[in-house]
């Protein structure tokens, strides 16, 4: 078994409509189901809010309006992701309708999606309610053994020990000849076999036994003293062997049995004795020689300085399971021309060459390694390569932020060549990792102020910075773009009554030389006209300075709803919206 990251939970973010649209669900049915989804469609958040409400209505056992719902966000989109499957599995299971939940289990590869730890416990509870064939659990739980997910099995095993009277461990025990009493499975004993013997401790003894098959009852019997124990051997023993048998009563004389209570499996691996799958993982890293390795994971891909999913990304890379070219033609994925490296072109795509060994990844790994002067080689696997990475600049907090970004930058980047047919672009891959890199650092560690732009110039600011006394501030001071970029500053005033202003701004490429200049007076009008009106004459400024192709731009802006307004014109009111797509023409 081996996992290497905490207990998979169901994400519970949601929002406040998702709620209402639950209530509304609720209280008119089926019928009003579709309407109320067109309605509230474009304020739902994506699958969180599904999600949720397929789990809210499994938990009611409102099947049926679980069903119309996760349709109608297949249809859409929205549901294409493993939890709303899973969500959707445990409505049924929970409603006893199980092989509708086999069904949705099985057609989850048909949308590209592989079971996690919450799908394959949502079966297994499903399984537990009866009506499954057992042909087809046994194949589930080889899969489940196939993908390490031994835990989950061990729950299955857990149920089938502690519930003594349902309906579908009859049926299971009648097929395949086992005994409802029994507290053993997948081995097929007959009804008369005896766990006394089980995992023979001792051969010689149990090979001399009259009674191979008895029950624990039958190797007993009542005396003026109480219970005593009578293991009937076929002749008399010898020295050695007497030893033996000495040894075995010993052990059950230590055994305290109960007339008065059904035997029934404890378990030790917590306080409470009932098995779970958080227990079973607990024990597992509590063993010698296990607890070194979960110390690794955490440290090193669960540390929680990057978005959740990034984490998850990273673990994935680190036991190569992310779909590369070569997977994702076995599953029809439509698209793919050929199987070299999206990035290079040169060699077969493959986890280690795309976020290793590629010539275009490792020269923004070599880049990053230049900024603090350290030299490194490239390792073979991607765990080693993290526990390496991290420890070469001791001391610095941003410095963990990096290979995650690198990771997250080249898959996202890699796909948009993939499927989107755009070309390398080494300077903006370069550019967009350090923008992460300090976006991520920012979230987490947001006591320490540094602008954004002045971290992606120079992402040492963050590590000075926090070694700043506490009261203190360090100075900001304008910092050059990044190799092939060009930066332009610009800013403008307005006097109180809107009647007259001005703009300006400068232009300056790398090595902080000035390519050019602007300052101008302009009339009267509100503040969101004068930003819009400084950003058009910015865009002007770049083409009398005359950027080369390869240069990229970053324009600096204050105003959050100039940005909106250019990225979705559409968003704008009519009174800018011409001077807004003329900007955004021009962007």
């Amino acid at each position: 078994m081996h996992f290497g990251h905490p207990k998979t939970i169901i994400n519970t973010r949601r929002t406040s409509v998702a709620e209402e649209v639950l209530q509304l669900a609720l209280h008119n049915g089926q019928a009003g189901l579709e309407s109320i989804l067109l309605y509230f469609e474009s304020k739902l958040c994506s699958s969180d809010d599904y999600t949720f409400l397929l789990r809210e209505l499994g938990n009611r056992s409102k099947v049926e309006l679980a069903k119309g719902i996760f349709q109608t966000v297949i249809n859409k989109g929205y549901g294409n992701n493993v939890y709303a499957f899973s969500a959707l599995i445990s409505a049924f299971g929970r409603s006893g309708y199980c092989d509708e939940a086999i069904k949705v289990f099985d057609s989850m590869k048909n949308y590209g999606l592989r079971p996690n730890l919450v799908t394959y416990n949502v079966v297994i509870d499903a399984c537990t309610k009866g009506g499954v064939d057992f042909k087809r659990v046994v194949e589930i739980f080889d899969k489940m053994l196939r993908r390490g997910v031994q835990a989950l099995l061990g729950k299955w095993v857990w149920k089938f020990a502690s519930e003594k009277r349902s309906w579908w461990k009859e049926v299971m025990c009648n097929v395949n000849n086992l005994d409802p009493n029994s507290l053993l499975i997948g081995n097929n004993c007959s009804a008369r076999a005896s766990w006394i013997w089980r995992g023979v401790r001792f051969p010689r003894l149990f090979a001399l036994s009259n009674n191979k098959r008895g029950k624990v009852a039958e190797f007993r019997m009542n005396s003026n003293s109480g219970w005593v124990w009578d293991i009937q051997m076929r002749r008399n023993l010898v020295d050695w062997e007497v030893e033996q048998w000495l040894q075995l009563i010993s052990l059950l004389n230590n055994t305290n049995l109960s007339l008065l209570e059904e035997n029934c499996w404890i378990w030790l691996g917590n306080g409470e004795g009932c098995f779970s799958a958080k227990s079973c993982i607990t024990k597992f890293y509590d063993q010698e020689g296990n607890d070194g390795e979960e110390g690794i994971w955490d440290r090193h891909v669960w540390a929680g300085v990057v978005p959740p999913r990034v984490e998850v990304f990273v673990w994935q890379v680190a036991h190569q399971r992310v779909a590369v070219k070569d997977e994702l033609l076995k599953r029809s994925v439509t698209g793919i021309d050929h199987l070299l490296c999206p990035m290079c072109g040169k060699c077969e795509e493959s986890i280690s060459h795309m976020f290793l060994h590629c010539e275009v990844v490792w020269f923004l790994w070599f880049r990053f390694l230049r900024v603090c002067n350290v030299s490194f080689v490239v390792l073979k696997k991607m765990i080693d390569f993290l526990i390496s990475w991290d420890d070469l600049v001791p001391g610095s907090t941003i410095w963990k932020f990096i290979p995650r970004a690198v990771l997250w930058s080249v898959w996202k980047c890699g796909n948009e060549i993939t499927f989107q047919k755009i070309k390398v672009d080494s300077a903006m891959l370069f550019f967009l990792t350090r923008f992460r890199t300090a976006t991520w650092f920012g979230v987490r560690f947001k006591n320490v102020k540094v602008l954004l732009d002045s971290l992606i110039g120079d992402l040492k600011l963050a590590d000075s910075n926090r070694r700043q006394k506490k009261g203190c501030s360090l100075h900001t001071k304008w910092v050059p773009p990044l190799e092939d970029f060009l930066k332009l500053n610009f800013d403008w005033a307005m006097a109180k009554g809107w009647d007259k202003g001005g703009i300006g701004g400068l232009i300056r490429d790398d090595r902080g030389l000035l390519l050019g200049s602007f300052s101008e007076k302009i009339g009267d009008g509100p503040t969101i006209l004068v930003e819009l009106m400084a950003i058009n004459r910015s865009l002007n400024l770049i083409e009398e300075v005359g950027s080369s192709p390869r240069q990229r731009i970053i324009l600096e802006s204050d105003s959050t709803t100039a940005l909106k307004w250019i990225k979705n014109p559409d968003l704008c009111t009519p009174l800018f919206q011409t001077l807004v797509i003329g900007v955004a023409t021009n962007v």
